[in-house]
Parts: C-alpha cells; structure tokens; sequence
C-alpha cells in the first residue's frame, strides 16, 4: 500500500510539475487567522516571512521597523498564528497532531488543498475549510476522515487515483482545480469550485 502511496504521489507530482498557475497572491505578512488570510490583510506585515528551522517561531522583516539599519525582525509563536505569506503565497503552519510543518495552499475552497515537499515527490493535503485537520489526498485516509458523507465517497470511488489527470484538471486560467473540491462541494448541494482571488 505504501509502494502505491509512493507512485500516486510520484504521477501527481509530474502531472502538476513546472505549470503556470494562477494563485491568489498575498500580501507578506504572518496572518493570526485564518479569517485575516481571507481578507489578505496580515497582522503583521512585512516584506519577508518564514518559519525557523524547527517551525517553532514564524519570522517577519519590516523594513520600516526600528531595529538595525531601519530594519525590524519579529518572531511571533507558530502556536499563535494560522501561518505565513511570501512571495504571494500562503502556508499554514501546524504545530500539533500528526502532521507537523508547514503546507502550502494550492486550491482554498470549502474543502482546500495544501501541499508539501516529501523527498523527491511532493505531498498533497486536504481540510475542511482553512481550520480542518489535514488529512492525506488518497483515497483510504479520505474514506477514514468523510465517512459520514456518503455522497462525497460515492464520487471519490469513480476517482482512477493512477491516473493524475484524474485528480487535478487544468483551468483555462491557467491553475489546477483539484476534482476532489468539486466533488465535496457537490457533495454539499454547492456549484463546482472557482479559483478564489
């Protein structure tokens, strides 16, 4: 099972590798919460943000600060905060649970999509909302999490897991929407899922 995990993650990460995609940008900063990520307005902005080595502490730069040569460096908690924008893209940082670090988020939807480097393959993630906990995009971790929505595993079980282009469809805007967010949305009685700004 572990070998087809592997393989999945290895066809998903070729399908999606070097497109052009069109994100939603956002402004540098550490957002608080999730809700400050919605309305891409940071707590504290500035023009460089990170985590540190251990993800224990989200690091920003202000060039306006006080600090020296005019320059302001602030650590802030990672418990305390959703997590971090950079370079118009946005990562939530999750310190608890069984899936530690920080995911970047590729597709946020009802039901958004997160992904993370793992080796020589990139992992992809999915929550309910921006405030979920994660959980794997592969078919036996998302049967485990939505089992009570039938509708949705319904539509996830016509899914061909080997076949990326299942997974995630180009848009003519140039991004991926991933199907499995059209799927829960449908699963809801929603229309199908729009890039947001």
């Amino acid at each position: 099972m572990r070998l087809l995990l592997i393989l999945y993650s290895a066809l998903l990460s070729l399908a999606l590798a070097g497109c052009q995609t069109s994100y939603p940008t956002y402004p540098t900063g550490i957002y608080r919460t999730a809700a400050e990520l919605r309305q891409q307005q940071p707590s504290l902005p500035g023009t460089q943000a990170r985590t540190n080595f251990f993800h224990s502490k989200l690091l920003v730069t202000n060039p306006d600060g006080a600090g020296s040569a005019g320059v302001q460096r602030l650590k802030v908690p990672a418990d305390s905060a959703w997590g971090y924008a950079n370079g118009g893209r946005a990562y939530r940082v999750c310190r608890q649970g069984r899936y530690r670090g920080e995911f970047r988020v590729e597709q946020r939807d009802t039901l958004t999509v997160y992904s993370r480097p793992e080796g020589k393959t990139v992992a992809y993630y999915v929550s309910v909302g921006l405030h979920g906990p994660l959980v794997p995009l592969y078919q036996r971790a998302l049967r485990r999490a939505f089992a009570d929505n039938s509708t949705f595993l319904a539509s996830l079980a016509r899914l061909r897991w080997y076949e990326s282009s299942q997974v995630a469809v180009r848009v003519p805007t140039g991004g991926w929407r991933f199907r499995v967010v059209d799927f829960y949305r449908q699963s809801l009685g929603l229309p199908p899922a729009v890039l947001l700004r």
